[in-house]
């Protein structure tokens, strides 16, 4: 956004949030900042983004500090798309763009403020991983919206030092040790092989560059794989070392982690691995990151330390909860020390940076 844009994004707002009926106190285009957006928004730690065709102005959408935790939180704001630019996928491309820069300016997590009668862009939200709140978050900002969204915004790096790939060609070798299903083995592992192709081909196009088929040709791979897994739950249970392999149990720990969309079967299979961990069964850094993913997904601070990212370089470790304790912790799933761990990180992505 540029200062000259500042009546024309000003103008779209209110036109857009009249038609859902969002006029008056409590509402967005009400807000003081309406008058000097880009001086707000050109502040360190914000930022606004327009969708403009033929100089002229269809969209916008933004990022700002949201409440008492606002090292960590943002606030979605003021995304709006004029009819015109509607239908196209704009919206989208948008929202994720300003979610991108939100993750670099080093926010953790983005809350929203939305009403129920924007039913395409509450669609929107849950489309890519926003979850739902009961109450607003710090008590709210907009008194007159009654839904309220929360998402984290890394990209919640599973390190693969952690969860090391099967294997690295588009064929699966044969287990080095022997399993009862060798078809379920090697279904898993293509499971697990198809996905990071995809992730890779999603990260050499860059966010901005996607296109909805992009984004859906991910979304419908990745529930394709939640429906063939709960199938294959359904009929064996918590698969055992014994059934599939080490290998099959890293990739069946990397389909389950991939069906962010449902976040509910993700904490079914943490109970399951847990379960069978608790009668001796299992693989103990397979739990432990598993744990953490599911952790964060809900909002919470990790157990084990096992999940963090790289934001302009810096390794950023999600929250921890009593990091005092985190080493005992880390040893009992047979992880090393969270201090060797980090430098094993770092050196990793020196090795890898392009």
């Amino acid at each position: 956004m540029q200062p000259d844009d500042n009546a024309d994004v000003a103008a779209g707002i209110r036109e857009v949030y009249a038609d859902y009926g969002c006029t008056g106190p409590g509402y967005s285009p009400t807000d003081p900042e309406m008058d000097y957006l880009h001086k707000v928004y050109s502040q360190p730690g914000h930022g606004y983004f327009i969708w403009e065709d033929a100089g002229a102005v269809l969209g916008g959408c933004g990022f700002g500090p949201y409440g008492p935790a606002e090292e960590s939180v943002c606030e979605l704001r003021k995304l709006y798309l004029l009819p015109a630019a509607r239908g196209g996928g704009a919206g989208e491309k948008l929202m994720l763009h300003t979610l991108e820069k939100a993750r670099e300016a080093g926010y953790q997590q983005c809350y929203l403020e939305t009403v129920k009668a924007m039913s395409e862009a509450t669609g929107l939200y849950e489309k890519h991983g926003f979850r739902e709140l009961d109450t607003p978050m710090f008590g709210g900002g907009h008194h007159a919206c009654d839904r309220w969204y929360v998402r984290a915004l890394s990209v919640l790096l599973l390190c693969f030092l952690v969860l090391l790939p099967a294997c690295s060609g588009p064929r699966v070798a044969a287990s080095s040790e022997p399993v009862r299903s060798p078809d379920l083995r090697v279904e898993l592992i293509e499971m697990q092989l198809d996905a990071q192709a995809m992730e890779e081909s999603l990260i050499e196009k860059g966010i901005v560059n996607l296109r909805l088929t992009d984004i859906y040709a991910q979304r419908h791979m990745f529930q394709r794989h939640t429906d063939r897994l709960k199938e294959i739950l359904t009929a064996y249970g918590w698969p055992s070392r014994a059934l599939i392999g080490q290998d099959g149990l890293v990739a069946l720990a990397d389909v389950v982690m991939n069906a962010d969309h449902d976040p509910r079967f993700q904490r079914e299979c943490l109970n399951l691995m847990q379960e069978a961990w608790r009668k001796g069964e299992g693989d103990g850094p397979l739990l432990a990151a598993l744990t953490d993913w599911v952790h964060i997904a809900e909002g919470l601070p990790q157990v084990f330390g096992t999940q963090a990212d790289f934001i302009d370089g810096v390794l950023q470790f999600h929250p921890i909860e009593a990091t005092a304790q985190v080493d005992a912790r880390r040893a009992r799933m047979g992880l090393v020390p969270l201090r060797e761990y980090k430098q094993q990180l770092e050196e990793a992505h020196l090795i890898r940076k392009p």
